[in-house]
């Protein structure tokens, strides 16, 4: 059949046969792993082929019991996962549903039911075997075993952790619950010791979501274990602390930056991941849209000026601001930055941390960064006056200076600079630009639908020059979680610094009259930039104005 289609030679498939035979894996397998045919051209090959549909496994709800039969080894090693469950069948999804060793393991831990093979796009069987195997259910179990090993007239010593054994409950419920975070795409994990127990949620695209709760007695042992691992002092539990730790999990090497704080019913933790492939971000994957990414890399490859980032805690600054390092070429140019901390290590390029034991601030690092030789300086945030006065200067005296400052737009980020007490002139005179932004989530691609716009949509986007009479939504499915959305991107609107702008800020005019100079020139607003990607489908009306606290 795939001959007759065209998709495959008869050479390629004697090859194929005779890969098969040598591995064992099914025949369809092989010709996917060997680049000979897509997914797509094979599950439609294969549903003709065995009379099968072809299944959705975005509609189909989880199956707890059906999940807890077949062990998660089996499903990815044969590329299945359990569709359904009654009382005298499992209804099985296949990438390879001619499989008979797959369907004989299976039937062994079915029960006496019967196994009903169904056709599923082999990515679609990946991606829900990530999303409904849950390593967090085991906690319970651990727990139950680690308090039942304790005695009861012994006191809880954390020092004794530093001698635990790796395959101790309290390490395992560790491991399972930073692995659960990465499978969910977490950016954070919060430990929340309660009166009756600890509370551990994760922040998934901006959103705070239950994870798993834990008993009371198990939150020293746990605390302690992430302190061990982040290298912080186990005893010392009145006074915050802040430590780093590297993991390699399922593949992954991850960094995530710890921090503790004393509450009344004990320490609480929060550990921020840290996903290293943001440090090889391209700019075209933030947010911008064709038109502003263009403005914004031909004035970060000016030999000198300030250029800033700005928006508040949490809005992707520390990403736009390495993606657009990665647009400068580090071999013929001395790129150098100044953190605190430093989250993503980078080739090519000096990278200082901020270490206030030795008295190593913001705008101490710079003023000896400044006798480097630097051609391009990152200064992670501008705090502080001093801070803002000598990265001026810098830009000044021809070097090309990268930067984030919290403000709320990019009028408010100027003005902020200015309030820091760099004189007016000197700000104008070297500032590029600043992008300000936001993150909103994106709806999921697996259950985007388009749906008819309101009238208070159309409204709102009527008044953002856009006319359009039907938007998109995300109604929930299993790889969304039922939210409706799936990973975030940036809003934007880029202030590319003019002689009439600099001229209405040296004489103090008002921030709406320079604002509306900007939007003359051409500025797109954040509120226009969300509201585009919410008419073509990226997110939603709902969420572009909820991240932007307007109506």
């Amino acid at each position: 059949m795939l001959i007759d289609a065209g998709i495959l030679t008869p050479e390629q498939v004697d090859f194929a046969v005779q890969r098969q035979k040598q591995t064992g894996r099914p025949f369809g397998e092989v010709l996917m792993d060997a680049g000979l045919v897509d997914e797509s051209a094979l599950a439609a090959v294969l549903s003709a082929h065995f009379d099968m549909p072809i299944i959705d496994l975005r509609s189909i709800p989880i199956d707890e019991a059906a999940l807890r039969l077949v062990p998660e080894t089996l499903a990815r090693e044969r590329f299945l996962i359990p569709a359904s469950l009654n009382d005298t069948e499992l209804v099985l999804a296949m990438a390879f549903p001619n499989d008979e060793q797959a369907i004989k393991a299976v039937r062994e831990r079915a029960g006496g039911r019967e196994v009903v093979p169904r056709l599923a796009l082999r990515s679609e069987v990946m991606l829900a075997i990530q999303q409904r195997y849950k390593v967090v259910g085991d906690v319970g179990a651990l727990s139950e075993t680690f308090i039942a090993e304790r005695k009861p007239a012994t006191a809880f010593v954390a020092p004794a952790l530093t001698q635990i054994a790796e395959d101790a409950p309290v390490v395992q419920i560790v491991n399972l619950v930073f692995a659960q975070a990465l499978r969910d795409r977490a950016s954070d994990i919060h430990f929340e010791p309660q009166q009756d127990r600890l509370r551990v949620r994760y922040r998934i695209d901006g959103v705070l979501h239950d994870a798993t709760t834990l008993p009371r007695d198990v939150t020293p042992a746990v605390v302690s274990r992430i302190k061990i691992l982040a290298n912080l002092n186990i005893v010392e539990k009145r006074r915050s602390q802040d430590g780093q730790l590297s993991l390699t999990m399922e593949g992954r090497d991850v960094d995530i930056r710890v921090a503790t704080v004393e509450t009344i019913w004990g320490e609480k933790v929060v550990c921020r991941i840290l996903d290293k492939s943001l440090a090889y971000l391209d700019l075209r994957e933030v947010g911008m849209d064709l038109a502003m990414l263009e403005r914004h890399k031909l004035l970060i490859h000016q030999p000198y000026g300030m250029t800033l980032v700005c928006g508040p805690t949490g809005s992707g600054k520390t990403t736009t601001l390495y993606a657009t390092l990665n647009e400068i070429d580090r071999v013929k140019k001395n790129v150098t930055t100044i953190e605190d901390p430093v989250e993503y290590v980078i080739d090519g390029i000096t990278q200082v941390a901020i270490n206030l034991a030795v008295e190593r601030t913001f705008a101490q690092g710079l003023r000896a960064l400044l006798r480097q030789d630097p051609d391009v300086i990152l200064v992670g945030e501008i705090r502080d006056s001093d801070t803002a006065e000598i990265a001026s200067n810098a830009a000044l005296t021809g070097h090309l200076v990268i930067s984030s400052i919290h403000a709320n737009d990019a009028i408010g980020a100027i003005l902020r600079i200015i309030d820091l007490g760099v004189d007016r002139t000197l700000v104008t005179s070297t500032l590029l630009s600043v992008a300000a932004q936001r993150l909103v989530r994106k709806i999921d691609t697996h259950c985007r639908i388009e749906v008819s716009a309101t009238a208070a949509e159309q409204a709102v986007l009527q008044k953002a020059g856009i006319e359009a009479d039907s938007v998109y939504a995300g109604p929930g499915c299993n790889y969304c979680a039922g939210t409706g959305f799936y990973g975030r991107i940036g809003i934007f609107e880029l202030l590319a610094m003019s002689d009439e702008l600099r001229h209405l800020i040296n004489t103090g005019a008002p921030s709406q009259q320079v604002r509306d100079r900007a939007l003359a020139e051409g500025m797109t607003t954040m509120r226009q930039d969300g509201l585009r990607k919410a008419a073509r489908g990226i997110t939603t009306v709902a969420e572009a104005l909820s991240v932007l606290q307007t109506t």
